[in-house]
């Protein structure tokens, strides 16, 4: 019995070549995050909690809102910058 074709990675399936990981940028540092990492993983990464209050992030230039962070997967080579708002003057 043939194994059915395995689904192509440029299709958003399968494994990637890199073993299950993704090379993205995270406020311009190389970082290598598991295959199916989200925005919020990158957030996480940087030590910010999960209700924490005056905290941005944006991929490729784009700014993903707070409740979407979970759901936004990041892909080879995207660049995600995170931002936390500064009291004072």
């Amino acid at each position: 019995m043939r194994r059915p074709p395995r689904p192509s990675a440029a299709l958003g399936g399968g494994r990637s070549p890199s073993g299950g990981r993704v090379t993205v940028r995270v406020n311009g540092r190389r970082r290598n995050l598991p295959e199916g990492a989200t925005v919020a993983d990158a957030v996480r990464l940087l030590g910010v909690g999960r209700e924490e209050i005056g905290v941005a992030a944006a991929v490729d230039g784009d700014v993903v809102p707070r409740d979407a962070w979970g759901r936004t997967p990041l892909r080879e080579g995207t660049a995600v910058e995170v931002v936390r708002a500064a009291a004072g003057g």
